[in-house]
């Protein structure tokens, strides 16, 4: 997991910190734990997200930019 900022930053307290690993199996091909948006949105509550090359949004909150298309949106 990579964590960006642009501009202004402050770093969550250390109560919301989380250890750097974390392991599960593999549900879905291309899929993200969703896990990791969890604690993204705990650690930064009031930010923009972005996922890049995700296949599908995880929420709302969520913008992406995925590098491949669906079979629908090829046609």
């Amino acid at each position: 997991m990579l964590i960006g900022i642009k501009g202004k930053f402050n770093p969550p307290s250390d109560k919301l910190c989380i250890s750097s690993i974390h392991s599960e199996k593999q549900k879905k091909y291309g899929a993200k734990p969703k896990w990791f948006y969890e604690q993204i949105e705990i650690m930064f509550p009031d930010e923009s997200y972005l996922d890049l090359f995700s296949p599908v949004k995880f929420n709302r909150l969520w913008t992406v930019y995925k590098n491949q298309t669906t079979p629908e949106e090829a046609n």
